[in-house]
């Protein structure tokens, strides 16, 4: 009876241990397997960013510790972007770009032997942006709308039409009509203008003279190049009335130096080394174009073909490097963003692009406001998630130790924890490695750099993410982004405000 018992005593141990073994292979395999949980197995990516490669971005990592996050395999099918132009020689030039096109694209995470897959579709829901798009326009009794001096900043091709269905160009009079930009995916912007037709100046200097015949006229002091737009000739003449004698003729798209405006519509001009005088509304200080569409790459044409004349600004006299971030009204979250540099004294445009500003437009007061700032500023640090992309200033690369701080104690400011202590309660701090993929790279703009508190904070030029809008900072594509971190050095000026304030307040 004892050995039945002992026999028993131990086949019932040995059967324990079998349970146990199962139990702890199947949980040691349930854990495996669960490894790999998908936040989303499908995601939308906007055209000109990047596919992220980080497993953080598509799997549930918080019960997973740091070493089995970093043997995580991210791949993708994408092929970046590459796109073929025809130069004057007739040579095909192929541009590479740092994002794929717009299309469907798998992402495969891999660990050990399990697999997860996440759809991607890239797609382009971004609207072009308008460069240089006037209120009102001025044309002669039977012209038509020029549209070739308009242009536009969009990653894909843009085609710029009018419906002018409403505007009688035989007769003198105010009439509206809407500018339309429709890019290759069917986003459209559309703007309204008033064009007003008058009786053309060289068909009858009579019709104005009455209005304009006298020498009492004041002018108010201006140092500008203008371009001669809306008439195929401009007469140029001795005096500001049209009673005055003509000396001579501009043609449309002819640069002149203008040195006065008069609220009675005359501008005062150099004229082969005299001054003279000539209609204020035939004149621009934007030149025309030569295109109806316009593509956001690195370029290396006229700074004012743009919409900006940037020898003429005010820091250009102390900088040879100038980002212009213009909206077309305060209330707009979108705008375009234009990087110039100058080179043997002249301007050149090397990056023009779109950009997303705060979600409530531009003229930020206090934090919270979800508003990017106005103004004039310069960059104090260079940050970001990967490694440096070759800067010309120092480069902090983030770490799980770093926040940007909104509390009272440190408000706007870094705090590295692994170096000083931090001692805000850090629920309005930003855990800066967790703002993925906007923050793969950023530059800190030194908007209230005197750590005002409440007045605004974490306001930084950083790349785009899915969101349309930011919180009150400037986001643009991830390519151009990683470009602009190789041209920003401690001279670098940034001007924010809307297209008519940048023209003529700075």
């Amino acid at each position: 009876m004892n050995i039945l018992k002992k026999t028993s005593s131990k086949i019932v141990v040995i059967i324990l241990a079998i349970i146990l073994i199962i139990g702890i292979v199947y949980y040691s395999k349930e854990d495996e397997s669960s490894v790999l949980v998908l936040l989303n197995d499908t995601i939308e990516v906007e055209y000109g960013n990047t596919i992220s490669l980080e497993a953080k971005d598509y799997i549930d990592t918080k019960q997973i510790d740091e070493e089995i996050i970093s043997s995580i395999q991210v791949t993708t099918d994408a092929i970046n972007e590459t796109q073929t132009t025809t130069n004057e020689d007739g040579e095909d030039i192929v541009s590479k770009y740092d994002y794929p096109p717009v299309g469907e694209y798998t992402v495969t995470i891999s660990y050990k032997q399990e697999q997860a897959f996440v759809n991607v579709n890239v797609v382009d829901t971004t609207a072009p942006i308008f460069d240089n798009v006037d209120s009102t326009y001025t044309l002669e009794k039977g012209s038509n709308m020029d549209l070739s001096n308009i242009s536009t900043s969009d990653l894909s091709d843009v085609t710029i039409s009018i419906n002018d269905e409403n505007v009688d160009y035989e007769n003198v009079g105010s009439y509206k009509a809407t500018i339309i930009a429709t890019d290759s995916y069917e986003n459209k912007t559309e703007v309204e203008i008033t064009i007003e037709i008058v009786t053309g100046e060289n068909d009858s200097d009579e019709s104005t003279s009455a209005e304009n015949n006298t020498t009492d006229i004041t002018f108010t002091d201006v140092n500008e190049t203008v371009y001669v737009i809306n008439t195929s000739t401009l007469n140029i003449r001795s005096g500001a009335s049209t009673s005055y004698s003509q000396i001579g003729t501009l043609s449309k798209g002819t640069s002149v130096k203008r040195t006065g405006t008069s609220d009675a519509g005359w501008s005062r001009i150099e004229y082969n080394g005299q001054t003279a005088y000539a209609s204020s509304k035939y004149l621009s200080t934007t030149k025309p174009s030569t295109t109806s569409s316009n593509t956001s790459s690195s370029s290396s044409s006229s700074s004012t073909s743009a919409g900006f004349d940037v020898s003429s600004l005010k820091v250009a006299s102390s900088t040879n490097k100038i980002i212009i971030v213009s909206v077309s009204s305060t209330s707009s979250s979108n705008g375009s963003f234009k990087y110039y540099e100058k080179s043997n004294g002249t301007w050149k445009t090397v990056i023009s692009t779109t950009a997303n500003l705060g979600q409530y437009g531009i003229g930020k007061t206090r934090e919270g406001d979800r508003k990017t700032p106005t103004g004039t500023y310069h960059f104090s640090k260079l940050m970001g998630i990967a490694s440096n992309p070759g800067t010309i200033m120092s480069y902090t690369q983030i770490t799980s130790s770093m926040y940007w701080c909104g509390g009272e104690n440190y408000y706007n400011q870094l705090v590295d924890e692994s170096v000083s202590t931090h001692d805000c309660d850090k629920t309005k701090d930003e855990h800066l490695i967790d703002y993925s993929p906007g923050y793969k790279y950023l530059a800190v703009i030194n908007y209230n750099s005197s750590n005002v508190y409440n007045k605004g904070s974490a306001i930084f030029l950083h790349c785009k993410t899915s969101s349309p809008n930011t919180d009150g900072c400037i986001a643009i594509s991830e390519s151009e982004m990683k470009k602009m971190m190789t041209y920003i050095d401690s001279s670098t000026v940034i001007i924010i405000d809307t297209e008519n304030n940048i023209k003529s307040k700075y």
